[in-house]
Formats: structure tokens, sequence, C-alpha cells
């Protein structure tokens, strides 16, 4: 899986994404925006989901400020998304993007002497709270290469580094470089499996075996990609753009205004790895997925393997709707708040927030807190009124969350809206037993859950960076340094990394 969050170059969007993205610039409302494009307000309401998605940002505000050469770091939302929407990596950020997500979990050994922690807002000393180490194995991620902008249908290459041996094992390109456009990469047991985005393809660890899973038609296109706990079976969602959409996105004004309705034309599918055999496709039309506004992201699997979570927009176009999706095709809705960030590798747990909104819009969490996936049970939360609460990443056994707070000061001219106070990042692990652990870094926590062999670290100009990214003088994205267990494996352009995974597969 991905971290959420990652910022897109612009040239991800579709032109009339980029169009709709011009008038979020100018402050057009969607009504505005819709009958300056000749579509309905329905339909800018989606297109904006999906910019919120592929530029990785939390609101339609964040959105019309961003520019590619500012730049703005991934890490800082955590998950999402489109993952296209997608993305969410749990130890990328991400996100993890889409988020860093570590997709398989290994039994580990290790432990991490934590002195002061703080639970419920005070703080105390605790006795040695402990979290887990997995032995070291292989770390995947893909990436394109430093030096300038990946644009949509840049290729990119997947690393295979073994920790233990600490060296490449295999590295190899993905995509066409002319009509793919590569996206989400997971693993899937001892196999890769890659979103192209006009079709899902396979490979062995060393690249070969390139296997179609699913090819486009009809102008489709797939986003969000996520790999059951034993690999053998992946999801994903398709969207297929109607003749009225198809249409609008040519020159010139509609003379009847386009009607999108893209629940219509959305499917979440699950093949197998192996076969590529079709074993769902539901219809997000389905009125069993309440609120969903346009189409929803795979975002994981339960433990079982035998249901997916899908992650949707409200009519207000922030995320938290989450459904389960089972193989046999039946829907349940998962109730609460949810937050657009990746299930548990284990699967067993979700993310929920209490999102503080300016003008409708998602600006701050205040709270976030850890569920049970099966009975919706809070099993841990933590809540800070005057911080802005961002989570990073899932431990790799599912049962802990990295998070930071960043302290806040109300908007100048905007009553009721706040803005975050640079440079105050706060960085905490809240665990399922409802302890809240204080920590000095992410590489802290991230030692402690990975070991030093497969820590994946992050230098920009020399300097260690909290994740993938890289500023240069002039506020330009650069090229990060990869290092694992303090190696230099790689560079990379800094908007295009995608950790991959991080533990060893499951047996």
């Amino acid at each position: 899986m991905r971290t959420r969050g990652r910022p897109r170059h612009p040239e991800v969007l579709t032109p009339r994404q980029q169009d709709v993205l011009r008038y979020l610039q100018q402050g057009l409302t969607n009504e505005e925006i819709a009958g300056r494009l000749g579509i309905s307000a329905d339909g800018v309401k989606f297109h904006v989901s999906e910019i919120l998605a592929r530029l990785g940002v939390n609101s339609r505000y964040e959105a019309a400020q961003w520019q590619p050469e500012a730049g703005r770091r991934r890490w800082a939302l955590a998950l999402a998304p489109f993952a296209a929407l997608q993305r969410l990596k749990l130890n990328a950020l991400t996100a993890a993007a889409t988020g860093l997500a570590v997709l398989f979990v290994a039994a580990g050994i290790g432990a991490l002497a934590w002195g002061i922690a703080r639970t419920g807002g005070g703080r105390h000393a605790e006795p040695r709270a402990t979290l887990g180490a997995a032995d070291p194995d292989l770390v995947i991620f893909s990436a394109a290469p430093p030096g300038r902008y990946p644009d949509a249908h840049s290729r990119r290459t997947v690393t295979v580094y073994d920790a233990s041996a600490r060296q490449v094992a295999h590295q190899f390109e993905i995509g066409d470089g002319v009509t793919d456009q590569p996206d989400e990469v997971v693993a899937a047991g001892d196999k890769i499996v890659a979103n192209l985005m006009r079709r899902v393809v396979r490979y062995e660890l060393d690249g070969t075996g390139e296997t179609e899973l699913w090819r486009a038609s009809d102008g489709s296109y797939a986003f969000g990609l996520a790999a059951s706990p034993d690999g053998t079976r992946i999801a994903f969602s398709t969207y297929t753009p109607g003749d009225c959409e198809r249409a609008a996105q040519t020159p010139g004004a509609l003379a009847t205004p386009c009607a999108v309705s893209p629940r219509d034309n959305s499917l979440v599918r699950a093949i197998d790895t192996m076969t590529g055999r079709g074993l769902l496709s539901v219809d997000q039309a389905d009125p069993a997925l309440g609120q969903f506004m346009g189409p929803a992201s795979v975002v994981g699997w339960t433990a079982a393997g035998d249901a997916i979570i899908v992650l949707g927009r409200t009519t207000d176009e922030a995320p938290g709707v989450l459904a389960e999706v089972a193989l046999d095709g039946t829907i349940r809705p998962l109730p609460g708040n949810n937050e657009f960030f990746e299930t548990s590798p284990d699967g067993r747990r979700r993310l929920a927030s209490t999102r503080r909104a300016c003008d409708s819009l998602d600006l701050q969490r205040e709270r976030i807190a850890i569920v049970d996936l099966a009975d919706g049970r809070e099993l841990a939360a933590v809540a800070a009124p005057d911080r802005n609460i961002l989570p990073l990443e899932w431990s790799p056994a599912g049962d802990a969350v990295l998070y930071y707070a960043l302290a806040i000061e109300p908007k100048p001219g905007e009553p009721g809206c706040y803005r975050n106070i640079d440079g105050t990042e706060e960085w905490h692990v809240l665990r399922d037993d409802g302890t809240v652990l204080d920590v000095p870094d992410p590489a802290t926590a991230r030692r402690a859950w990975y070991g030093d062999l497969r820590l994946v670290e992050y230098r920009c100009g020399g300097e260690p960076s909290p994740a993938d990214w890289c500023m240069n003088p002039d506020q330009s994205y650069g090229t990060t340094g990869i290092y694992i267990g303090g190696q230099h494996v790689a560079d990379v352009f800094s908007t295009s990394f995608l950790l991959v995974q991080q533990v060893a597969p499951s047996s």
C-alpha cells in the first residue's frame, strides 16, 4: 500500500481536472465552475474530489494554494490518496500515501524502551513500553529517477533490496513510457503488482514474467490497489467516463450541460493474483454504499482476506465513508467519522478522526482514534483541540500509529479557521492499548519497528529528512537520497518515491 498525501505533478490531472483546478485557484464555487464548464455541480464535485486525492491535499483550499514549485510536505497529510486515490504506503510519507504502508508482516523480535509517555493529555513515567521489530528481509520501493518532474507517462524503477545481504537484489522498470501511467505498486506474496492506470500487471520479484491481470476498455482507468494479506488476491477500483463526460473534455462548451454521475460508471473489483480471474465486481451506485459521491478507493483488506475495505467521499467532498465489500457481494457500511488512511497492515483496525472544518472544508484533525474493524469498538484515542493531529503510518504489527501534532493559530480574516504554526512538530505513537509514547523523531519509532538493517532513511542535501521530500533553495522539489540500514541505495526525485514493502511477506 501507499501513503497518502503525496504531491503530484499537475500533468497527472486530466484536462478537465486542470480546468477545475484553475477555477478553484480563482476562488469560484462549485456552481460557478459548473456554469463555466457546462457541466453539473455534481460533476464538479466529483472532479474536486479527484483533484484533492491526486494532489494529496485535505481541502479545496489547499488545492487552490498548491503549486508544484512551492511544493508541500507530503508527509503532512498522511494518507492520502487517490491513492487515484490513491495512494495510500505507510512508511514513505507519503501514503500513503497515500502513507507508508507495510503490506505484509513477519513475526519479530526486539524492543525499544521508552521513558516518558503521554496518555489522556497528561504526562507520566511509563514502565518500559516496547515495540517489536521484525527480522530483516526485503525492502521494496519504486521511484522515478532524479532530475526532473516525472510526467504522467514516465517509467518507474522498482528496486528490491535484500537487507540481510545489504545489497540490491533486483531492479527493473515498469511502464512503457507511452500509454502506461505507473501509479500504485504493491507486494502480493512473492509477486509484485503494478497499476499502470490502463492495465494492471504482475511481475516476479526480478521483473520477469510480466503478465496482464486487467486491461482497460472504453476509456476506463484503474485506481487504488491493495493486496490481500496472503497475496493471493488484489483489489482496485475502475472508472469509465461516460460519452457526455468524454465530450466535455474537448474544447468548446456543450449546448446541454453534462450531468456527470461518476458512481454509475465506477466499479470495485477483486481478481486472483495468479490467474487474473475476476472474483468480484460491485457497482458503486449500489444504494448500500450510502453517501459515496464518486469513485471509492480501495484502502485495504480484512484480516481473513475475504472482504475489501473501500473509502469514498461524502457530499461535502471530505473523506469519511467506509464500507466493507465481501467477495460474495455483501456490503457492510462502517459507521463513524473515518479517516482517509489505509487499514492496518494486519487488516484488523482502521483510523477514525474528528476534524475541524472551515467553510465546510476539512482543515485540522483535533482527535484520532484506532477502531476495531470487525466490531467498530474504539480501542484508543488521543485528542488535542489546540493542535492539528496528522497520522503518518501504522506500525508493521498494526497495533500503533505514528503521528505528529502541529500547533495552530487563528487565521486572520477567517473566523473559526486556523493555520499550522511551522516548526512545531511533536512526534508521538498512539498504541491500541491507549498509551501515547513521545518520540523525538519518526526514525526512532521506525528503528524500533523495523530494526537497523531495514530502517529506511531519507536525506536532503546530506541532512536527515522526516520523509522522502527534498526542497531546493528556490523552493522546487529536488533529489532525495534513500538510505537503508545506513547504506546509500538510490537517489530519487522527491515526488515520485513509493515505499512498497519494508518487512518480509507473510509465509
